[in-house]
């Protein structure tokens, strides 16, 4: 539904795609995906997904941690040029 109201990017919302792309840069990725904004909203104490998880007795550290191992594993550095879309399709970035 769409209301014809403009989306309003908070400053929080400016600081964590800043601080997903800081992420990826670090790493020396060439792409930002989820699991950089992830690890972002996992650093902002703040979030309410952060908040949320502490709530519920989540460490969002441990968890960060946890997502960095899998980013360091073999089948996650595997080159990957593709982007699947929610509807099944993909882009190859090669082509």
């Amino acid at each position: 539904m769409t209301t014809g109201h403009e989306i309003i990017r908070t400053p929080r919302y400016e600081q964590i795609l800043a601080a997903a792309e800081q992420l990826a840069r670090d790493r020396g990725d060439s792409y930002i995906g989820v699991e950089h904004l992830q690890l972002a909203i996992l650093a902002d104490r703040d979030a309410v997904p952060t908040q949320e998880m502490i709530g519920m007795g989540l460490d969002p550290e441990e968890i960060a941690k946890s997502l960095e191992a899998t980013m360091r594993t073999p089948g996650y550095q595997t080159e990957s040029n593709r982007a699947r879309f929610l509807d099944g399709t993909t882009v190859d970035h090669n082509e």
